[in-house]
């Protein structure tokens, strides 16, 4: 049998060429390299976010005027935002936070700045969340919308 021969069946046997073997067990380390090198570049990004500390104060300064008992927004909209209870209130349709995923939660879409200008909160001239705000409670939503 000729050397080629032999090469290409020990490489159609293992799936590839075992040249990369050497390659594949060099992977590992320099991967957890990687990645703790660009999780270092985060910064606060893994922190966990807390509901009462980081987020009500938010929703305090920006959204309870109108949606609290008696706001133009609760009657519009039936949404009340002045608790945790009642931002969690509802399920399905209803519900404006999809725990685990902020990309398809209500609540940050409704502040994000690219949300359609009829549907953007605050809405009527309210003073809009910065990008930190809103990426706290993308976190937040993200980390599983805890009660802490």
């Amino acid at each position: 049998m000729s050397l080629s021969r032999r090469s290409a069946r020990r490489r159609n046997r293992v799936g590839f060429e075992p040249r990369w073997r050497d390659r594949l067990r060099a992977a590992p380390p320099a991967l957890g390299l990687l990645v703790s090198v660009l999780g270092g570049c985060s910064g606060d990004g893994a922190a966990e976010v807390s509901f009462s500390r980081d987020v009500q104060p938010i929703l305090q300064e920006h959204c309870v005027a109108c949606h609290a008992e008696g706001g133009v927004g609760v009657e519009r909209s039936g949404r009340k935002l002045d608790s945790y209870e009642e931002i969690m209130h509802g399920s399905g349709a209803n519900s404006i936070v999809d725990a685990g995923s902020a990309s398809t939660s209500r609540l940050v879409l409704y502040v994000h700045s690219s949300a359609d200008p009829n549907m953007r909160m605050p809405y009527g001239g309210g003073t809009e969340l910065n990008k930190k705000q809103i990426e706290t409670i993308s976190r937040w939503v993200d980390q599983g919308a805890q009660n802490n």
